[in-house]
């Protein structure tokens, strides 16, 4: 699936250049880091760079580099909800053509043509943003998952907004 990008807060087209992509409109540059397209304004690229180097949290960045690890972790130690529709029986719902987006993803892939976006560059991000200005225009995807995220960010219903004009036939939001 070849992406095309739009501004995540105007939604107005990006054109591709050397290392990132440019706003024609506004003229902000949005740069590839560790070869991923990165749509965070530069004030946030500094302060998630500071988030990311608390010790928790770099003990985490430490351990998401070894996913499966993490993910057994992640299962053994976390208090989850479980409701009985899993984010991985959820995609195998789609059939093969389908384009799903993974928000928050984290180092979680569920298929490997799945879209996975975060706010930090894990191993298996494609697309570095903010879940509450997404880079993509509407009826882009045909479907969503959005694990794990709901419960780190400030205004939950900023990230549902966002998210819902992008898909084009369903969604999953589990609270785990």
């Amino acid at each position: 699936m070849a992406l095309i990008f739009v501004h995540p807060r105007l939604h107005s087209p990006l054109r591709r250049e050397g290392g990132g992509f440019r706003s024609p409109e506004t003229g902000e540059f949005f740069p590839l880091q560790d070869h991923c397209p990165c749509f965070l304004p530069k004030d946030m690229r500094r302060s998630v760079q500071e988030e990311r180097e608390d010790f928790v949290n770099r003990v985490k960045t430490l351990l998401r580099k070894f996913p499966r690890l993490y993910v057994a972790l992640i299962s053994l130690i976390s208090p989850v909800c479980y409701t009985g529709l899993t984010a991985r029986k959820f995609v195998r719902r789609f059939p093969e053509s389908a384009h799903l987006l993974n928000v928050g993803s984290g180092v979680h892939r569920y298929r490997a043509d799945m879209v996975n976006l975060d706010i930090y560059p894990y191993a298996g991000v494609d697309v570095i943003a903010d879940a509450t200005a997404l880079p993509f225009g509407d009826n882009t995807f045909d479907g969503a998952i959005c694990e794990c995220l709901l419960e780190h960010v400030p205004e939950p219903e900023k990230v549902v907004r966002e998210i819902i004009p992008a898909l084009i036939l369903s969604i999953l939001f589990a609270y785990l």
